[in-house]
């Protein structure tokens, strides 16, 4: 019997790519176009997210037996479809390589000091590993769960930080100039909504109730934003200008203001532990949609083999392109936003040659 997952614990997983690059990936992004107007450009993200999302939906909902893959190849042919299948692979071994580093790097940095970053990357991979080789369903099960408790801790961290709040932080009003939120707002877009696409390499008719798909994906998508702007606008207003540019994990920090009635504090390590399953999330997601490009099966189970080649891959890549900080931050803030806006060109070509699609078959049958 094939397995089956319900609505909400498919689009559930479009969050972590949204909540997963936030802090360090997407922060960085913000504060170094859009500074104390951080907070601007999220709002600007949602608006122009909405878009892609709807392209996205309806790519999805072509065909409810196909996969992203499959409808890749229906639509713009076999030999052009696995090419822009191929480069979906690409970028997604950009993103799981990128987000490994910058997790196990924040890990060795405030946790870890003396153990090596490869190390840390290492325990990292395996806990993904274990955790895709098990299948889609528990990867979706996971995910609901420690998406629940990343709310819930986000919601207290957020109440815990409030008398830290000073508005004076994010004066003048637009200060950077609209053209920096406008920036700031569209890079981050390409870097944490964009990849919600690995979520299409499970095909619709796995869902059992896929008529609820866009409302508990639009909900889902809407209250991970208003997570990011919670953290963002916290961030800027309790550190300042200076300090948010000079801090490698802003965040990391201001967490570490947290405090209930002078009694309950210290609980940033907490959060940052839910931030490490985050993480680990996103990088088993997109393990899987590279599996499922290299050995489609109609199988319970991913194959092993291929996800073995694939963590380890992506594990030599981080240790082979990013020999230090330098070289990561400035791939962040010049280079990952523009390789991830090529899985925006693929999807909005599909859309459109479904739309050209639908609209040649309406003709032929007036």
């Amino acid at each position: 019997m094939k397995w089956k997952i319900n609505s909400l614990q498919y689009v559930a997983l479009m969050a972590f790519p949204i909540i997963g690059t936030i802090i360090g990936i997407g922060s960085q992004i913000l504060f170094v176009n859009s500074s104390i107007d951080s907070y601007l450009s999220i709002i600007v993200e949602g608006v122009l997210g909405l878009f892609y999302l709807k392209m996205l939906f309806f790519v999805l909902n072509y065909r409810g037996d196909l996969s992203l893959f499959d409808i890749s190849r229906e639509i713009l042919g076999k030999k052009v479809g696995n090419v822009c299948n191929f480069v979906l692979c690409l970028i997604g071994v950009v993103i799981a390589t990128t987000s490994l580093f910058s997790i196990s790097n924040f890990v060795s940095s405030q946790y870890l000091t003396r153990t090596p970053l490869f190390l840390v990357s290492v325990l990292l991979i395996i806990v993904v590993i274990f955790n895709v080789s098990k299948g889609f369903q528990v990867i979706s099960r996971v995910g609901i769960i420690i998406l629940f408790i990343n709310f819930s801790l986000f919601f207290v961290a957020g109440i815990g930080l409030i008398p830290d709040i000073k508005m004076d932080n994010i004066m003048p009003f637009m200060g950077e100039g609209i053209g920096n939120v406008f920036k700031g707002g569209i890079l981050l877009m390409f870097t944490n909504i964009i990849p919600s696409f690995l979520i299409g390499a499970v095909k619709m008719d796995r869902i059992t109730n896929k008529e609820k798909v866009k409302k508990y994906g639009t909900f889902i998508y809407i209250f991970s934003l208003v997570v990011c702007f919670c953290i963002i606008f916290l961030t800027v207003t309790a550190l300042g200008k200076y300090l948010i540019a000079m801090y490698q994990y802003p965040e990391y920090l201001v967490m570490q203001k947290i405090s209930f009635m002078n009694f309950i504090d210290r609980i940033e390590n907490l959060i940052a532990m839910q931030w490490i399953f985050g993480a680990v999330m996103y990088i088993s997601i997109v393990i899987y949609f590279i599996t499922e490009f290299a050995w489609h099966k109609e199988e319970d189970n991913p194959n092993r083999i291929v996800i073995l080649i694939s963590s380890i891959l992506i594990l030599i890549l981080g240790n082979v392109c990013f020999k230090n900080n330098t070289l990561f931050d400035y791939f962040i803030s010049n280079i990952y936003s523009f390789i991830c806006m090529g899985a925006f060109g693929i999807i909005t070509l599909l859309f459109l040659g479904i739309l050209f699609k639908k609209k040649r078959v309406k003709t032929s049958n007036c």
